[in-house]
């Protein structure tokens, strides 16, 4: 029960939660961490590409 409640209240470094609780910095924060995890996806799937595309060479 503990770790389902501290789930949603560590969402994106984020403490508090409620309503208009966003401020700039944790905006920001946010568009940073979303920017990384975006740039991890697409370098993962650059490998990906290239692991499938290395198992049909000869």
């Amino acid at each position: 029960m503990a770790s389902g409640n501290q789930l949603p209240s560590s969402w994106f470094f984020r403490i508090n939660n409620g309503v208009a609780s966003a401020t700039w910095p944790t905006c920001f924060d946010d568009l940073f961490v979303a920017i990384a995890l975006g740039a991890i996806y697409v370098t993962y799937q650059h490998a990906m590409d290239i692991k499938a595309e290395n198992d049909l060479t000869v």
